[in-house]
């Protein structure tokens, strides 16, 4: 692990440029505000790395690299401070597994080209501050077929199947998806965009992989239609609608993407089209009229799209403040997520279930009610509730020394297995 870490300091050392510049002054930035459905209004500019950005990412660099990627998009994107970039950092880390994808590639199950992730990485850089870069989503390729060995999902030919991460087992196994008309549950899922996972129609116990229905037809649950569509009122409809497309036409669906809003024509139309979220400096009425990484300076009334409010700034509840930091209860300050002992709790005081990186939100029950408060996270042998309890990010359900059954926490499987897949 020493050796992996001084790869990565390495790498990016080389090949990692300086942090973007925060947002610039309104005044200085010339541009329409506008009408929030219609042009966005201003910006924030793009200060992605002024050189080349990235050159080559190894494959030991990827998951430090990443991090640093999403994080520079956020402070271009004004939901996060430079003084917090470690804390965002820390906090994608602990969703990416570089050991696993380290021997995956060096072993042969993925295939990875490093200057495919510069590119991916670099195009952070620019455009949405919501979306995955298109570029990223192709990225590893897993060769491993059914019945053979994984570590983790991308190790399967995800044509041919998928990681089972919950076999108990270590190494994993690919498992082939199943067809239509095979068995299926929660382990054993069916083909992607093909086929959806029912209760038999005679009211048995089983399921069964049936074909996926089209938009128009009908359907028993969401999982029953196609990629794209969702199950309404029994007949499946789009799940999300583009730019300037029909929005709302059926309880809320089709929806629109995260930068977009429902622009309805009057107030008790249910129906609208699909519009640009308002920019900074653009105008905006209430929560949820500014693209996602801004807040409205008037939680009422007609305001001002404005970058979210660093630690001190006056909040009025969720999503005003910075990321990495949570409102103290209304017309309050941004505070910094809570560790050890801090309230995670969904009360006007509490963090909505959030804990600083190192930090997870437990339950308790205490007559009369649960409390919701962070705990550090748990050691190698510990007790655990789920995996982001662990350090390692690993609790594995089992028999307990004292004969019981429970959750402990374990190295991840890339650090127990032997390499035999």
């Amino acid at each position: 692990m020493t050796r992996l870490l001084i790869t990565v300091a390495a790498s990016l050392t080389l090949l990692a440029c300086p942090a973007p510049a925060g947002p610039p002054d309104a005044a200085a930035d010339a541009g329409q505000a506008g009408d929030a459905g219609i042009d966005g209004g201003r910006q924030l500019r793009d200060a992605g790395p002024p050189d080349a950005g990235f050159v080559s990412v190894p494959i030991d660099a990827w998951c430090q690299s990443r991090a640093l990627a999403q994080c520079w998009r956020g402070m271009r994107c004004g939901r996060v401070d430079q003084a917090v970039l470690a804390t965002c950092v820390a906090s994608w880390l602990s969703a990416c597994d570089p050991v696993a994808l380290s021997r995956g590639v060096r072993e042969g199950r993925i295939s990875y080209d490093p200057l495919a992730a510069a590119a991916c990485l670099n195009a952070f850089n620019a455009g949405s501050c919501e979306a995955t870069p298109a570029s990223c989503n192709t990225l590893f390729v897993g060769h491993q077929p059914p019945d053979a060995g994984c570590l983790i999902d991308q190790d399967c030919d995800g044509t041919a199947g998928y990681c089972d991460l919950y076999d108990d087992r270590c190494p994993h196994r690919c498992r082939a998806w199943a067809r239509v008309g095979q068995r299926c549950d929660f382990y054993q899922q069916c083909l992607p965009g093909a086929a959806a996972c029912e209760d038999d129609a005679d009211g048995g116990p089983d399921q069964h992989c049936v074909p996926q229905r089209d938009a128009g037809d009908d359907c028993i649950a969401s999982g029953s239609c196609g990629v794209g569509l969702y199950c309404n009122q029994k007949k499946c409809i789009a799940q999300h609608a583009g730019p300037g497309e029909p929005c709302g036409v059926s309880n809320g669906f089709p929806y629109c993407d995260a930068e977009f809003f429902c622009r309805q024509a009057t107030t008790s139309a249910s129906a609208g089209t699909c519009q640009k979220r308002a920019g900074l400096g653009g105008t905006c009425q209430g929560s949820g009229s500014c693209l996602p990484s801004l807040r409205c300076s008037s939680a009422i009334g007609t305001g001002v799209c404005q970058t979210r409010a660093a630690t001190g700034g006056l909040c009025s509840g969720y999503g005003e403040c910075l990321d990495g930091l949570f409102c103290l209860g209304p017309a309050a300050a941004c505070t910094a997520l809570p560790g050890d002992g801090g309230d995670c709790s969904f009360d006007p005081t509490g963090s909505s279930y959030q804990c600083a990186p190192g930090s997870f939100c437990q339950a308790d029950f205490i007559a009369p009610r649960f409390t919701y408060t962070c705990h550090a996270q748990r050691a190698l042998g510990e007790d655990c509730p789920y995996d982001s309890a662990c350090s390692s990010n690993a609790c594995q359900y089992g028999t307990l020394p004292d004969a019981g059954y429970g959750g402990r926490c374990v190295p991840r499987c890339a650090q127990r297995a032997d390499g035999g897949l």
